[in-house]
């Protein structure tokens, strides 16, 4: 086990303090908070061996779930946590009505021909009917919308530690707050604030700040490379040498598990280039293309950011009924249906975008996911990363409305938010 530094030991003191106190949980969550690199998974590891209880983890998004589960915690996305999916009336109903009837079914396994079967068999095959009956009006019903899961774990749950929340919105923070259960927050500061919604547990002040480096996070070159943008200096203010990037090259950001862009022009100007050299159509998802959702739909239960990739699709004239496998997580695909707009290009998908608020109903604004922006990927992490490094460009435009040292600073934390969602290994490219 690794042992805790000065920082993490006494974090782990005041935390302990805190929950041992037992004042205003629902009022005012613990905030742990440190740069990338400082340990904050680690010593959340360790809260429930020095409390004595068993938390539970969530993350906003799967992949941010993936990292813990890889760091040995048992962890869930949030919306799956907290949320249960729900169908039409209809749905639900006839979904209750075979549940019942399975259930009467079982009690009958003792003495099938005393309830009028012929013999085992014959209920056996009913029982079998029954149960997929029953997996088609599940399936039925995750297609329409999710609600708050009053039976959900979180509800008895001593604690609940959330990571990656600077996406974490008003709406599910006070969702989760619902169980009344102590929440402990993991968040870095020196990354971009969310744009739209989120922020609700990152906006407070800390109540413990980490800023020492892990010696063995120290030899990460990912996580030299994004401490020294976080300190900044330089030429250029962010902290880059010369030798940092290499110039922009197709099939080195095909290469890569995700691409990370600053500007939405250049994310479709990238994506078109690829899917082109991929041989896919243009203006059209295809099964074997990765999707990504761009604006949160509680009745779809679909939250911006969140990827999938597409197994099958159906055309429609508005748009085409995808089936998605939402990338890791544990989920069934379901079909949802999307927008074509969103796979026509930055112009057709600014303008449903624009409209979504007025028709989202049960369609879905989604589009390509082979590259997106970096304020698209907070929360998630890829073994390696391509980064078209725009920062130049985020501080251009920021120093038109605020001093030139607080644009450099707002270049830094597009640049270090983008480096740390690498894990092994990231690549920085310029024009």
């Amino acid at each position: 086990m690794v042992e805790l530094n000065g920082q993490q030991a006494d974090a782990l003191a005041k935390i302990q303090k805190w929950y041992d106190e037992q004042l205003d949980w629902a009022d005012k969550p613990f905030r742990l908070f440190g740069y990338a690199g400082t340990g904050k998974t680690t010593l959340a590891g360790r809260v429930e061996e020095a409390l004595g209880i068993h938390p539970v983890f969530g993350a906003y998004t799967g992949k941010a779930a993936k990292v813990l589960r890889s760091k040995g915690v048992d962890a869930s996305t949030i919306h799956s946590a907290i949320y249960r999916p729900v169908g039409t009336a209809e749905t639900q109903r006839a979904l209750a009505k075979a549940k019942e009837y399975l259930a009467s079914l079982e009690d009958q396994r003792a003495d099938p021909v005393r309830h009028g079967w012929a013999d085992a068999m014959e209920l056996g095959a009913e029982i079998d009917e029954t149960q997929e009956e029953i997996i088609g009006l599940e399936r039925e019903a995750r297609t329409v919308g999710f609600t708050l899961n009053p039976d959900s774990e979180w509800a008895s749950a001593p604690l609940i530690i959330l990571d990656e929340v600077s996406m974490v919105n008003a709406k599910i923070g006070q969702d989760i707050e619902t169980f009344g259960a102590p929440v402990l927050v993991l968040g870095d500061p020196a990354q971009l604030p969310p744009v739209e919604g989120g922020g609700y547990y990152t906006n407070g002040e800390p109540d413990v700040m980490l800023t020492e480096i892990q010696r063995q996070a120290a030899e990460s070159p990912v996580l030299e490379l994004a401490t020294r943008i976080r300190t900044g200096g330089g030429p250029d203010g962010v902290g880059l040498h010369p030798g940092d990037f290499t110039r922009v090259n197709l099939e080195a950001a095909m290469a890569a598990d995700q691409v990370l862009v600053w500007k939405n022009s250049t994310r479709w100007t990238l994506t078109e280039a690829i899917r082109k050299r991929l041989g896919r159509p243009q203006g059209r998802p295809v099964p074997g293309d990765r999707v990504m959702c761009l604006t949160n739909n509680n009745t779809m239960g679909v939250l911006n950011g969140t990827q999938y990739d597409v197994i099958e699709v159906e055309p429609g004239p508005i748009g085409p009924r995808l089936l998605l496998d939402e990338i890791d997580s544990d989920r069934p695909p379901r079909w949802v249906n999307a927008y074509n707009e969103g796979f026509q290009g930055l112009q057709f998908e600014q303008m449903m975008k624009r409209g979504f608020g007025t028709h989202k109903g049960n369609r879905g604004a989604f589009t390509f996911a082979n590259v997106i922006t970096v304020h698209k990927a907070q929360g998630s992490e890829w073994p390696s990363v391509y980064v078209v490094d725009q920062s130049a460009g985020v501080v251009a435009m920021a120093a038109k409305e605020m001093s030139r040292a607080m644009a450099v600073d707002q270049g830094r934390r597009w640049l270090y938010t983008a480096v740390t969602r690498a894990v092994d290994h990231v690549t920085l490219a310029r024009k």
